[in-house]
């Protein structure tokens, strides 16, 4: 037998499936890219500032006596690279797009500002050790990265979780849809299989059949979908890097997000054709 018995390239009924599985693959492929971009991003993220600190003084009388006497202190631990205090019209330009220009309305004086002191570190772990130093003292407030990266980490982690899900709902969906168009495909060739089998054709010849015919669908829709999508997620990872925030920079997949996106669509051909054997099975051994 030549296998062309059952002609399943001319089947109407699955006719439109590559086009799905290829709408689906692209969302697979968007979904994962954006996984392991988020996943690369909060990496990043973990270096970002790690070696800098700032401490803030209180507007408070004494303030300015205060923050000369943090710096001496401050220039003096093994910790630090460098101390720098910021003069008063630097903290009034950093709260401009809040209290717009302070000196302009003429309150510089009046509103009370705070004095910032930004710390070099000579590592990452050293903040925890300045920070406990200078922790508890009345009017003295230090800002570690950390505190506002971490809720930017959560947030982050759970769009990849999100992704995730995503990609795996779409993976079902692809699975479902090959399940009724196989099934499909089967009942309207149920003469032909009725002829195959009184001729001596087994099960595993028939379902050879179908989940060859259902690969070479998986593989044509996911190349159709996957393509498109390692374009997008090109162009998305490119604008990212032309914003001048340091906070993009990481926004990349990993080799491993690539590497998973190239072969996306040998996945889902396998998967299609894993679909369409068992289906086939299950529907033959049920009539037959």
């Amino acid at each position: 037998m030549s296998g062309r018995e059952l002609a399943l390239e001319r089947d109407p009924s699955s006719r439109f499936m590559p086009w799905i599985i290829a709408a689906l693959s692209f969302v697979v492929a968007i979904a994962i890219g954006a996984a392991f971009s988020l996943a690369a991003l909060t990496a990043s993220w973990g270096d970002l500032g790690g070696d800098r600190l700032t401490v803030r003084v209180t507007a408070a009388p004494g303030a300015e006596g205060t923050a000369r006497a943090l710096v001496r202190e401050l220039g003096a631990m093994s910790e630090v690279l460098e101390v720098e205090a910021l003069p008063r019209r630097a903290v009034a330009e950093l709260l401009a797009p809040w209290i717009g220009d302070a000196d302009r309305a003429g309150t510089d004086n009046a509103l009370p500002l705070p004095l910032l002191i930004e710390v070099r570190l000579t590592a990452p772990t050293a903040a925890r050790v300045v920070a406990a130093r200078l922790g508890g003292r009345e009017g003295i407030v230090v800002d570690r990265s950390e505190s506002w990266l971490k809720p930017l980490q959560q947030l982050a982690g759970m769009a990849g979780l999100v992704a995730g899900a995503l990609a795996l709902i779409a993976i079902a969906v692809i699975v479902l849809v090959t399940i009724f168009a196989t099934r499909a495909s089967l009942s309207a060739q149920q003469d032909t299989v009725e002829l195959l089998r009184l001729i001596g054709a087994d099960e595993t010849y028939i379902a050879r059949r179908f989940q060859r015919h259902a690969m070479w669908q998986g593989l044509a829709g996911g190349l159709g979908g996957v393509i498109p999508g390692l374009i997008v997620i090109g162009f998305g990872v490119g604008a990212a890097r032309l914003e001048s925030s340091e906070l993009l920079q990481g926004l990349s997949p990993m080799a491993s997000g690539w590497i998973a996106m190239a072969v996306l669509p040998v996945i889902i051909a396998l998967v299609a054709t894993l679909t369409a054997r068992y289906t086939v099975m299950g529907m033959l051994r049920k009539r037959w």
